[in-house]
């Protein structure tokens, strides 16, 4: 039990600090859809410690879909999956989850967000489902910390 309520803590530590600037990813075709969120916006007093995560999601001409996942802390580095498709999407195609640590969809300061579950569909059937988790490093470097 002592080791999962030092894990919480630890886990809180790396929400509230540990900011960088990062280059935004270079990528071509039409912007479909941006979402940016703060976990911990809320609950801290310096704005310099706010972190941010942004889900892009653009189509090119030739109709490939590319997503990309970004984010201001040291703990996430960005990603990008791209797809092929073989017609147009909308921002109405895209639908983003976010969940807590705990897999709750409701924040809270000692349960905040790390994950976006991200859905494209036709509007019918499912593209892809692809599930960005903003701080599977710090937790893999956590439970290393514990096992050591």
């Amino acid at each position: 039990m002592k080791k999962v309520g030092l894990l919480i803590c630890i886990f809180m530590m790396f929400i509230v600090v540990g900011c960088t600037h990062r280059n935004e990813v270079d990528n071509d075709g039409k912007l479909i859809y941006e979402e940016v969120l703060s976990p911990n916006e809320d609950y801290i007093e310096d704005k310099k410690e706010i972190v941010k995560y942004n889900i892009k999601i653009y189509q090119n001409e030739n109709y490939q879909i590319r997503v990309y996942a970004s984010s201001n802390t040291v703990y996430f580095e960005d990603q990008m999956y791209q797809m092929p498709y073989d017609q147009s999407i909308t921002e109405d195609d895209i639908k983003i989850q976010w969940t807590t640590f705990m897999g709750s969809e409701k924040a809270s300061e000692e349960d905040q967000i790390i994950i976006a579950k991200i859905k494209i569909t036709d509007g019918k059937n499912v593209i892809s489902e692809i599930n960005v988790n903003f701080l599977k490093s710090a937790i893999e470097e956590i439970v290393n910390i514990l096992n050591k």
